[in-house]
């Protein structure tokens, strides 16, 4: 048997057919005409911000030039500014015949003054021209090597002269981005003019000091031939008064009055006591002429054993001697001991009047300095007569009071001096006394 299948027929007018593709041709017109008119809106939508950022981006540009214009402005006017107020000369140039020549382009006010000039009546001029004399000083030759090496130069101070003024100068010269030379210029006439003054002074100063000096040498001699004056032929004679007042005290007393052995008692304090000013006058003057021999000291030890040598052990017994441990001292250990001498022999003096005495030694260091200070508790000094303790004979007590020369604080300031310290005191009447020296703590070349 064969297959058996179904077909299904159907009829339509060609008038049904031709509506049908109308229908759909209206279809597809209205779609594209859509489409069209949604990319046309959107492309004009484009254009609009095209044109809106284009817009906006110009308007920015303006207003950055505006700012950028408003900002050269001010940068000029503040340039001008700086450039008429300027206390130093300012000079613009323009390098002419391949540098052989620069003209004026601008000048400051202070340029004005200072070159004694007009800007007017120089600008557009030839600096050869208007000022001559650069040549002669070198000051051309620097502006040629910067306007063709870029490379600024300081051109020292030299004499400038020409048929008008006469001045000494000094310039700095530079050469701009735009080609141009800038030249800054001071007057410093008025400070050479000092300084050779200053050296004619100092070549006066320096004739001053070489007389004077020679002076010096010749009173170094004559005080050098009188302390061997005073050294031998003043102790001749001395020693003999006091060797004959003993004999006849000792030979003849006996025949003689009381006043008449009370006087030569008198002759023989006095002679000692001349003979004791002449040993410390030596003393002082060998003070100015020994060299120093300098080297560390232990200034405890030192200290304890000055107060051993000049205080006997029944004058130790009147007294609290007590010393901190001190700085090492750097100096003369001749000198030295005879500072400390002097010092402690004065402690001691002017405190056996009193009961209970004490002494006491202190130190310390500050910064590149060594203190050292003697305190007593003794009679000690009026304070408004402070100056006069370390001058040769000043004595703040009577003779008869306190034995001494009143040269002793002299020897100590001197010596403490030569070693490059310094000396003082404090003290008050009845309130003991305390006197303060200091040495360096390196050594050096205090001469």
């Amino acid at each position: 048997m064969g297959d058996i299948g179904w077909s299904v027929i159907i009829e339509r007018t060609s008038k049904d057919i031709h509506r049908s593709d109308l229908r759909r041709f209206v279809e597809i017109g209205a779609v594209s005409s859509l489409l069209f008119l949604m990319i046309t809106f959107f492309l004009f939508y484009l254009r609009n911000i095209f044109l809106f950022r284009e817009k906006e981006l110009l308007l920015q540009t303006e207003v950055k030039l505006r700012r950028e214009e408003e900002a050269l402005r001010k940068s000029e006017i503040r340039f001008r500014e700086l450039f008429n107020r300027m206390m130093t000369g300012v000079v613009v140039y323009a390098a002419r015949d391949n540098g052989e020549d620069f003209i004026f382009k601008d000048i400051n006010p202070a340029g004005e003054r200072l070159s004694h000039v007009k800007r007017e009546e120089i600008v557009g001029r030839s600096l050869l021209d208007v000022f001559p004399g650069v040549r002669d000083i070198g000051l051309l030759q620097v502006f040629q090597r910067v306007w063709e090496t870029g490379i600024a130069e300081h051109h020292p101070i030299s004499l400038y002269q020409d048929e008008r003024i006469s001045q000494w100068v000094e310039n700095d010269v530079y050469k701009v981005p735009s080609g141009e030379i800038v030249a800054v210029y001071t007057d410093v006439t008025d400070r050479k003019q000092a300084e050779e003054e200053i050296k004619d002074l100092n070549a006066e100063l320096e004739q001053r000091v070489i007389a004077r000096t020679a002076q010096l040498e010749t009173a170094n001699k004559e005080l050098e031939a009188f302390s061997y004056s005073v050294s031998h032929d003043l102790r001749g004679p001395l020693r003999a008064i006091e060797g004959f007042s003993r004999i006849i005290l000792e030979n003849y007393s006996d025949k003689l009055d009381a006043e008449g052995n009370r006087l030569l008692s008198i002759i023989q304090i006095n002679t000692k006591q001349m003979d004791q000013l002449i040993t410390d006058l030596l003393a002082l003057s060998r003070v100015s002429k020994s060299e120093l021999k300098v080297s560390l000291v232990d200034m405890t030890t030192m200290a304890h054993s000055i107060y051993h040598e000049i205080a006997s052990p029944e004058v130790r017994r009147k007294f609290v001697f007590t010393v901190a441990p001190l700085p090492d001292g750097t100096g003369d250990p001749a000198l030295l001991r005879q500072v400390w001498s002097n010092l402690l022999s004065n402690a001691v003096k002017f405190t056996m009047p009193g009961n209970e005495g004490r002494i006491e030694i202190t130190g310390h260091t500050e910064k590149d300095m060594n203190i050292y200070s003697v305190r007593d508790n003794g009679v000690g000094f009026n304070p408004k007569y402070i100056s006069k303790l370390f001058g040769v004979f000043q004595r703040l007590h009577k003779a008869g009071e306190f034995e001494g020369t009143g040269v002793g604080l002299a020897i100590v300031q001197r010596i403490i001096h030569r070693h490059g310290g310094r000396v003082w005191a404090g003290g008050e009447i009845n309130g003991g006394a305390t006197f303060s020296f200091s040495l360096p703590r390196k050594e050096a070349d205090h001469e």
